[in-house]
């Protein structure tokens, strides 16, 4: 990689190498070298761009923003906006009161941004030599999601930025210095061909290369997981590092290890202790939970798993459930006299039934029944009666040891532990793609609880509060309480299904 010359830019420098006579003798080289760095400014900034095309050859490479040295925007008094207090009459916020009408402190006056400026840490009433600096996070910042730029001051108050009338209507120009521009490289170049679009982040980068690397290299449960911290922005531990330090900055939780920091949402717990040692991709906060059934073992945070219609193999009207607990086992003969043993399973009861007489069939065709595997007589003569097979067993503990042990994985994640400005959770169903062969992973989204409060003073006139309206519907027919109990913990997103 060429890089531009250090030494153009700074003034002086630039009158040396154009020799003595024009850095000592001639007597308006002040001008003249502020004429000459912008124009080693506008050289420089074209290098660059050169070199931003050169680089958007390569994944690895490419920038995720455009580099502008300065960028100029006209605003309009017209369009400028301001937000006033919500407070009512005689209110306090702290020690202050604050009436309806009037401003608050902070960032009150705001104005519309084209979409593609993303961020600027500077911005200047002129390029060179400002009288007026406004700084990011003190004088203004830019809300990048709906495209505004917040100031603390009305900038059409201060006299030092230039004025003029167009049409009736007061402008200002402003320099934004180093602002970043998004161009959608990551998309236009590589998101395209593998039909994967998100905002412009380091994240969307980290999640492309992620694809790209499995499309080259071959899938695997890690490269997985890397996508699915790429979306979520829940890091997973890297391994061979031991926890130093657990604490908060402004907005994110800190977990500080000898080698890496990881962030993660402020409103996420640490389940990991100072001096901990962390192995490949283990989970530090209770933002995420990654549980392999290899051993046939269950998570007791899970409560249950429900495996959909196309993972069974059979066309049943919907999911069928698998609870994590304990539920007696129903014990009869058939019609021919051989031993059927079922136990409780959600779902639909035309799909239960349908399942369970799947079930015998195939352990009739196998001459192993399930009542002939759960059968615990020493010497197995004749069929097993209900006092040889288990009274109860936990449906989800049956599954893990039987079948979800050959090739399968769980990945929980907390809604409200999923950061802003990542690749985004909703392009985790993406990450299909990336499961390996034979594999299955069960993605569970862990929504906030949202409780509500009845007081008994609402409704005097009542004894006992047996129900109450929560939300309404825009249908005309009327919904009645109804008696299912089953409760959808997960679905099922299988391995190179697209």
């Amino acid at each position: 990689m060429i890089n531009f010359p250090t030494q153009l830019d700074d003034k002086g420098q630039i009158l040396r190498l154009l020799g003595g006579f024009w850095e000592e003798v001639y007597t308006g080289n002040d001008y003249l070298a502020e004429a000459l760095k912008g124009r080693c400014n506008l050289t420089k900034q074209t290098f660059e761009r050169l070199q931003e095309a050169i680089d958007c050859r390569s994944r690895l490479d490419i920038p995720v923003f455009r580099k502008e040295y300065w960028l100029e925007l006209t605003m309009k008094k017209s369009v400028i906006s301001g937000l006033a207090n919500n407070y009512g009459e005689e209110s306090y916020y702290g020690t202050t009161a604050a009436s309806y009408g009037r401003r608050s402190s902070g960032f009150s006056f705001f104005y519309p941004l084209p979409e593609e400026i993303v961020d600027c840490p500077i911005i200047t009433n002129r390029i060179s030599s400002p009288s007026t600096v406004l700084f990011r996070n003190l004088d203004f910042y830019i809300d990048s999601a709906n495209h505004r730029l917040f100031f603390a001051e009305n900038p059409f108050n201060n006299d030092s930025f230039a004025h003029q009338t167009t049409e009736g209507d007061e402008e200002i120009v402003l320099w934004l210095q180093l602002p970043r521009i998004d161009k959608e490289y990551l998309y236009s170049h590589f998101g395209y061909v593998i039909g994967l679009w998100a905002k412009s982040s380091q994240p969307y980068k980290d999640l492309l290369n992620n694809v790209y690397d499995s499309m080259v290299l071959g899938t695997s449960m890690g490269k997985t997981l890397d996508g699915i911290a790429a979306t979520t922005g829940i890091p997973l531990a890297k391994g061979n590092e031991t926890v130093e330090d657990i604490t908060y900055d402004r907005n994110n939780l800190l977990v500080i290890t000898n080698k890496n920091v990881y962030k993660f949402n402020k409103n996420s717990q640490a389940v990991v202790s100072i001096g901990d040692s962390l192995r490949v991709d283990q989970e530090m906060t209770d933002g995420i939970l990654v549980h392999e059934f290899n051993r046939g073992e269950v998570p007791e945070s899970l409560k249950g798993l429900n495996l959909s219609k196309r993972y069974m193999g059979i066309q049943y009207i919907g999911d069928i459930g698998f609870n994590n607990e304990e539920v007696p086992v129903d014990f009869e003969y058939d019609s021919n006299g051989k031993a059927k043993m079922s136990f409780y399973l959600g779902g639909h009861p035309f799909d239960v039934e349908a399942f369970w007489d799947d079930t015998h069939k195939r352990g009739l065709a196998m001459a192993m029944t399930l009542a002939d595997a759960f059968d615990n007589r020493p010497v197995k003569y004749g069929e097993p009666g209900p006092t040889n097979v288990p009274s109860v067993i936990n449906p989800l503990k049956f599954l893990a040891e039987n079948v979800l042990r050959n090739g399968a994985f769980l990945v929980k994640i907390k809604a409200g532990s999923v950061r802003p400005g990542f690749a985004g959770i909703e392009n985790i169903t993406y990450l299909r793609n990336l499961i390996p062969p034979h594999t299955t992973m069960f993605l569970l989204i862990d929504l906030q609880d949202i409780e509500e409060e009845v007081l008994q003073a609402d409704y005097e006139d009542t004894e006992e509060i047996g129900s109450f309206t929560g939300m309404g519907t825009t249908f005309e027919t009327e919904i009645t309480t109804t008696d299912v109990s089953d409760t959808i913990v997960a679905r099922v997103v299988r391995g190179n299904l697209l």
